[in-house]
């Protein structure tokens, strides 16, 4: 009776050591760790807030306020198709249908805290909330250019970062977690993801069934980690690489404020880089303002010798 028991044991710490082998791998899976430069389209007014004198200024807006509305959400419509399709297909088991169906996102995410003065990190598992700033692998997309077409007048720029330099692009730090990923577009490609996710947890919940609670904690972390990657093939034009701010609600590092757009209220966060993060600046179709902005850009110390204008082919 102990052996048993004691097998039923190390099955079960090995269905939890497999999910969380798993759980790494499929957080690396779209994961932007790329040197090449990335873009941030932006307006007149915000080239020049984002590029202060002595560091970079980024806004990170919440990500239930952007303009998607179906922002965090497209990954569920998917999520349950698959899992409709499976079942049917006898893939899975009613049982396990069931159990995972209706997931939600986890209340609480953990992060890790450093103590200095003792040289210990403690794991926390705290609510929660995420913010985003939105990035572009075109460095001269039309599509892009054209949110900030104003009056007939292409009245933007863009700024090209590389996270990767400074070793950014996967920051953990006490409060906070800053990670870039690339942006899912494909229907296909997101269904397939969350089919090896489904199947590979259907396995481990027919070698240990009473296992189902880790499993869905598991899989509900798999939902949260990918449902700001997943977006509408409609914005696939935008070729969206995106900065996700993880903070704790109990954080007190940076200050909530508050903006309004269209009549919606929009909570951000301000995220400081370097200026070493900037590689280049592009300057919006129609605009000829190369020498000004290279004036700027010295005047704040930036060190930033690719400024070049749009070779978008337009007259107006």
């Amino acid at each position: 009776m102990r052996i048993h028991e004691k097998d039923k044991q190390d099955a079960d710490l090995e269905v939890a050591l497999e999910c969380f082998r798993n759980s790494w791998e499929y957080d690396e899976l779209f994961h932007y760790n790329s040197s090449t430069p990335i873009y941030h389209y932006t307006s007149p007014k915000g080239f020049f807030n984002i590029l202060q004198a002595g560091n970079v200024n980024l806004w990170f807006s919440r990500y239930d306020s952007l303009n998607d509305v179906m922002e965090g959400k497209n990954i569920f419509k998917i999520y349950q198709a698959v899992c409709d399709q499976l079942r049917e297909s006898q893939l899975i088991n009613e049982e396990f249908y069931q159990a995972i169906y209706d997931l939600q996102i986890p209340e609480k995410e953990f992060f890790s805290y450093y103590d200095e003065s003792s040289n210990t990190s403690e794991i926390k598992a705290q609510e929660y909330e995420r913010y985003l700033c939105c990035f572009s692998k075109n460095r001269d997309s039309l599509p892009m250019w054209n949110y900030y077409s104003k009056e007939g007048k292409y009245e933007g720029y863009n700024i090209g970062f590389s996270f990767f330099d400074m070793h950014l692009h996967s920051t953990h730090v006490n409060d906070h977690i800053l990670k870039l990923y690339t942006v899912v577009y494909d229907d296909r490609e997101k269904a397939n993801q969350i089919k090896k996710q489904i199947l590979f947890y259907y396995s481990l919940f027919k070698n240990s069934k009473n296992q189902i609670t880790t499993i869905r904690n598991f899989l509900s972390t798999f939902l949260k980690s990918l449902s700001l990657i997943f977006k509408e093939s409609c914005f696939s034009h935008e070729e969206e690489v995106r900065a996700i701010l993880t903070v704790s609600t109990n954080q007190n590092r940076f200050e909530v404020k508050h903006r309004q757009k269209n009549g919606y209220d929009i909570p951000y966060i301000e995220y400081s880089l370097p200026i070493t993060a900037v590689k280049s600046i592009t300057i919006g179709p129609l605009l000829d303002e190369k020498r000004t902005v290279a004036s700027m850009l010295v005047d704040r110390d930036y060190n930033v010798t690719d400024i070049r204008a749009s070779q978008i082919p337009i007259r107006y």
